[in-house]
């Protein structure tokens, strides 16, 4: 069975143009615990991406570029392409 895992979006959503989120916040904990549950209760977790990969960032930072690497090595982690929930940043001038 795989698991739809919509939190992990709010682990990427930036503070400011120069700032990333602070992975040390008790939301970050919580996020990052329940996304580590459902990979240990389930066969996959399916991560929907909405534009760029920011998700991959945040998995990047946390589990580190072996330990993501592994876990798509034995097929836990999927993604699905949703095209409408995506937003920019901009600045203006």
């Amino acid at each position: 069975m795989s698991l739809f895992y919509s939190e992990l979006k709010h682990l990427v959503t930036p503070q400011s143009a120069k700032e990333l989120v602070d992975f040390n916040t008790e939301q970050s904990i919580g996020v990052s615990g329940r996304f580590a549950e459902a990979l240990l209760l389930n066969d996959a977790v399916n991560i929907p991406i909405g534009g760029p990969a920011l998700e991959i960032v945040a998995l990047i930072r946390l589990l580190g570029q072996n330990g993501l690497e592994a876990i798509f090595d034995v097929g836990a982690l999927t993604f699905s392409f949703h095209p409408g929930t995506f937003a920019y940043i901009s600045q203006c001038k």
